[in-house]
């Protein structure tokens, strides 16, 4: 009985020793954020979600993920006039698993509501707190096509976002420019982030694969400068060496 008794100790013992499983380092964790709220139509929220899964699609970006020190690690959050994670986090250091996150996109259903960019932040920074990776640089990707109007302060969840470690908050505005407008002052935070403008879901694709390449470091990505109205604009905060995004030294 009592050398069974010890074997169980010593069993409890090194269980605790073994402690909880570490992070996966990874050089990017990005949390893509996407309005499904009720201003946007069935056709055009299928737009916006192709738009996403195109991106993941284009050469330059399958090729700067597999070229990668560690790959990156990728999730999608629908917000309405709440949020919920429709993918979870998902290594991508292959272009299969390239491919196979771009086909989950593609098969994402839609929730609908008002519009709540507050609580879209808010759970994906409460998710980054435990998602199982760890990278010196994070990014939370805003796309949506009006401004709160839901109780909440998307600038507020901005600004708590990078005090709890966020790398920076930038966003993709569809549709007019004070939508542009908010998503400059509420939205976009921290060092190297910017606002995209699409003038309509048609001009999403092209908007969203330049977001996407610039977010993961695709060598031939490059900022624009804002344009006259009515065609893609971006707006930097402080852009700079986008292009090495990926090469960043992820926390030991």
């Amino acid at each position: 009985m009592q050398r069974r008794l010890l074997a169980a100790l010593a069993g409890l013992a090194l269980l605790g020793l073994a402690g909880p499983a570490k992070a996966i380092t990874v050089d990017l964790q990005l949390s893509l954020v996407v309005d499904s709220s009720g201003s946007i139509s069935t056709d055009e929220f299928s737009q916006q979600i192709n738009g996403y899964a195109d991106a993941f699609r284009q050469a330059a970006v399958i090729d700067s993920i597999v070229n990668s020190d560690s790959g990156i690690a990728v999730n999608t959050i629908l917000f309405a006039s709440s949020a919920s994670e429709v993918i979870p986090f998902t290594l991508l250091q292959s272009e299969q698993n390239v491919s196979d996150f771009a086909n989950a996109l593609d098969g994402i259903t839609r929730t609908t509501g008002r519009t709540n960019i507050a609580a879209g932040i808010d759970l994906a920074v409460d998710i980054l707190d435990d998602n199982g990776f760890d990278s010196s640089n994070v990014i939370i990707d805003v796309s949506g096509d009006g401004v709160q109007n839901e109780p909440g302060d998307p600038a507020l969840s901005r600004d708590a976002a990078l005090t709890a470690g966020v790398s920076r908050v930038n966003g993709i505005a569809i549709g007019i420019d004070s939508v542009f407008d908010f998503y400059v002052a509420n939205v976009a935070g921290g060092p190297d982030s910017f606002v995209l403008q699409a003038e309509s879901f048609d001009e999403f694709d092209s908007a969203i694969a330049n977001k996407i390449q610039l977010e993961v470091g695709a060598p031939n990505a490059t900022p624009q400068p804002v344009p006259a109205p009515g065609a893609i604009g971006l707006v930097g905060i402080g852009i700079i060496a986008l292009g090495c995004l990926l090469r960043r030294r992820s926390n030991a």
